[in-house]
């Protein structure tokens, strides 16, 4: 997707409607990083295969 939001913007020259894709980027984003901390959060998250 930030292939095609690259492309939408230098190449054809649509500024605007990139700006909208990237801010739906990072919403979509955001979001997945919310789900990975729920689950991480709900599941106890703690770190057993970290070597110290």
């Amino acid at each position: 997707m930030s292939q095609q939001l690259f492309t939408t913007a230098f190449t054809k020259g649509q500024f605007g409607y990139a700006c909208a894709m990237g801010v739906v980027l990072a919403l979509v984003t955001l979001m997945f990083a919310g789900v990975v901390f729920l689950v991480s959060r709900l599941t106890g998250g703690n770190d057993e295969g970290v070597a110290e």
